[in-house]
């Protein structure tokens, strides 16, 4: 599936950060998870789950315990585990992603102007059309980013209301991503 066409289905995403809420992303309306958590045992458990609801699961690579932080964890995690794409704040692994053929999000901090410089930067660099700006709840610096260099940006981090959402995708921004589970419930109003 094209990347744009997983969040044309779904502009709220689940992002999980234990396996209770993992339990009710399944059960959810989000068509998109982002697993923020797991190991190395478990890890390909988790996808097949999510696959077997009919889920899209990206896996944040920086946060999945036991595997080295290197191309031959990429690799593994493009063949043994297969989901369906991979997050990181780490461009390397971004080219190793692609090297692969997996999907991937480049996971950017905004918190001033020099990290704004370094991940424009970045995705001017390295070509990186899939980024998600955290936190989430800064729609103007995704305008700037879309007039910079239009990409598919997801926006992540401290989302709580449906103002926000509402705030961030008239800014430019593909979806957004939350733990908020009020908002996985009325995903549709999104839509």
């Amino acid at each position: 599936m094209n990347f744009k066409n997983y969040f044309k289905i779904s502009k709220i995403i689940a992002a999980v950060k234990d396996d209770e809420a993992f339990k009710r992303a399944l059960k959810s309306k989000c068509s998109v998870i982002f697993l923020l958590h797991g190991d190395i045992l478990t890890i390909k458990e988790v996808v097949e789950k999510a696959h077997q609801h009919n889920k899209v699961i990206f896996l944040h690579f920086d946060m999945i315990d036991g595997f080295g932080r290197d191309e031959s964890a990429v690799r593994y995690i493009k063949e043994v585990v297969c989901p369906d794409g991979i997050i990181s704040i780490k461009s390397s692994v971004i080219k190793w992603a692609e090297t692969y053929g997996l999907d991937y999000i480049y996971r950017a901090f905004m918190v001033d102007r020099q990290s704004f410089d370094s991940a424009l930067h970045n995705i001017r660099r390295f070509k990186i059309e899939n980024i998600e700006i955290m936190p989430g709840i800064i729609p103007n610096v995704i305008s700037a980013l879309m007039k910079e260099h239009p990409a598919n940006y997801i926006s992540g981090g401290l989302i709580t209301t449906e103002e926000q959402v509402f705030e961030i995708l008239n800014s430019g921004a593909t979806a957004c991503s939350t733990s908020n589970e009020e908002l996985w419930k009325n995903f549709g109003k999104f839509n």
